[in-house]
């Protein structure tokens, strides 16, 4: 379209795509023109710092001495399958998710990820078996699963996560309830004080929690779903489904660095994204599927982004089979 003399505009978070593709930028930081120059005189950390109104301190993959594999596992999935004949379907994949470990899930979108995580959830039925925190779920019996410890960062924080129209205070205690009641009456004044607590840990920036949770950035938004699932529920695994998906650069950094304080702390955590930078940056093991089927398994001292990309989208026979795959990087 350049070369044909027509006129881009791209609107992006995504700080590569505006250095490898954008001729000049424009900077917008809540409501307003902050920055604006060519591209041929800009660097990632000047364009950051425009955006969010403050330097990015380094991040450090960092963690704890490596304790022991748990036995069992907080999650474990042998054959794991869909029922039914979709040749795309999820099919005899083995999982496993450690207590002190980061597993992600990569793949592009459509590979199985939402089916996975249903699954586990007991809200669609499944071959093979899965261990969830000692038990198999039960169809439809979600609840009970997330009772035991079970954190959930879902897909699609609007349609899943929050309540839009309620406060932010009332969306941190949605499914904790049971934790604001006395003699069946629920305590307003309590709910105020703890979600107050929970806001300022994950920095949810409102004028006040008492406003509706639409009413915030699409960063403050996911900020109220994780201070919910991670502080308000204590979970010992925690499943973290596009947890950056359109939320900010300064939100994505914090995100980052609590869900690897979480694995420090000894949590398993589930990761599945579609941004394979976002699985390099914090996995300590990564399985790529691909149509439904695992095609590749890495420890973090193996990652290769090329070999990854590749298994994600079938480019180079890459697909082993997942026995052969998980054997070989042990």
């Amino acid at each position: 379209l350049k070369a044909a003399g027509k006129t881009v505009v791209l609107i992006t978070h995504k700080i590569n795509e505006v250095l490898d593709l954008c001729d000049t930028y424009s900077i917008l930081r809540q409501g307003k023109l902050v920055a604006q120059g060519q591209v041929a005189g800009a660097t990632t950390d000047s364009i950051v710092e425009a955006m969010i109104g403050r330097k990015l301190p380094e991040f450090v993959f960092e963690r704890t001495a490596q304790s022991a594999p748990s036995v069992p596992p907080l999650l474990s999935a042998r054959r794991m399958s869909e029922k039914g004949d979709a040749a795309d379907r999820v099919h005899e994949i083995d999982l496993d998710v450690q207590a002190g470990e980061i597993h992600g899930i990569a793949g592009v979108e459509g590979a199985g990820q939402k089916a996975i995580v249903d699954m586990i959830l007991g809200l669609k039925p499944h071959l093979g078996e899965i261990t969830v925190l000692g038990e198999s779920p039960r169809l439809g019996r979600s609840r009970q699963v997330r009772d035991r410890g079970l954190g959930l960062i879902p897909e699609d924080r609007l349609e899943e996560a929050l309540w839009l129209d309620e406060s932010c205070s009332t969306n941190m205690m949605i499914g904790l309830e049971d934790g604001f009641t006395k003699y069946g009456i629920i305590q307003h004044r309590l709910i105020r004080e703890k979600t107050a607590g929970w806001a300022q840990e994950f920095d949810v920036r409102t004028a006040s929690l008492e406003a509706p949770v639409r009413s915030l950035s699409g960063g403050n938004q996911q900020k109220v779903v994780f201070s919910r699932e991670v502080i308000g529920r204590k979970p010992k695994l925690l499943i973290c489904y596009q947890p950056t998906r359109g939320v900010d650069l300064g939100a994505i950094d914090l995100i980052h660095r609590k869900i690897l304080e979480l694995r420090n702390q000894g949590l398993g955590v589930l990761l599945i994204s579609s941004e394979l930078d976002e699985l390099l940056k914090l996995s300590d093991r990564i399985t790529v599927l691909l149509k439904g089927r695992a095609s590749l398994e890495l420890h973090r001292d193996a990652f290769d982004k090329m070999r990854i990309g590749s298994a994600m989208t079938g480019a180079v026979d890459s697909a082993l089979p997942a026995a052969v795959s998980n054997e070989e990087t042990r």
